[in-house]
């Protein structure tokens, strides 16, 4: 495969992506941690087969998503010396936030699946669980975006802006994370904080895979 068809094959993954993930957002806001069984129960029976189905392609989207990762993490290989690592840490990362959002969505599915059956204490269980892991899955995708961040900006792959905004979701990630522990707080899983988070990460990749259709790596000069 040529470079141009990489890029091809890589930005339309990633766009593909993008769409996948961004269908869950049509959802209304899930329980949060602590709500009741019957609450529980009452959200998942209003929107049992909207959530079933988004919440699928949510898990679909994470294929072409890893076509995206496999890319760039080429593209950081072939720029970095013999030895270097940086290529590894930003794989490592990736299969991190991948693995998270994998679990996420798996937990709210079986949520969904035990609340239209009435096991209401299994599906009260499974959403707080679920809802934790989504603050969790935060903290997995700052490590992706601080590490390409800081190979993109030390390899220069690719324009400035793209290590820089990299930077500022790998923030934004790290803030929503604390929604794993501050359940109750501005800052709890599911709240605004952590959808600003999601936002930004989806608006990121979009911009990032319209970037790679029409750019190839180390293009741009160094910023």
């Amino acid at each position: 495969m040529n470079e141009r068809s990489e890029r091809i094959v890589a930005g339309l993954s990633g766009i593909a992506f993008v769409v996948l993930s961004a269908v869950v957002a049509a959802l209304p806001p899930f329980p949060a941690v602590g709500a009741t069984a019957q609450a529980v129960v009452a959200y998942y029976g209003a929107h049992q087969r909207a959530f079933l189905v988004l919440n699928f392609l949510g898990v679909a989207g994470l294929v072409p998503g890893l076509v995206v990762l496999a890319y760039l993490t080429a593209v950081f290989r072939r720029a970095e010396r013999e030895g270097g690592w940086l290529w590894i840490l930003t794989l490592a990362g990736g299969l991190f936030a991948f693995i998270a959002a994998w679990v996420d969505l798996a937990l709210f599915q079986c949520a969904a699946y035990a609340a239209v059956r009435g096991d209401e204490r299994i599906a009260r269980a499974l959403s707080d669980v679920a809802t934790l892991t989504f603050g969790i899955f935060f903290l997995a995708q700052f490590a992706f975006s601080a590490a390409f961040a800081w190979a993109a900006r030390a390899l220069r792959t690719w324009p400035g802006w793209v290590s820089a905004t990299s930077a500022l979701v790998a923030l934004l990630s790290l803030v929503a994370s604390w929604g794993a522990v501050d359940t109750a707080g501005a800052l709890a899983a599911g709240g605004p904080v952590t959808l600003v988070a999601f936002l930004a990460i989806v608006l990121w990749f979009l911009a990032f895979s319209i970037l790679i259709l029409v750019r190839a790596p180390g293009a741009a000069p160094a910023s």
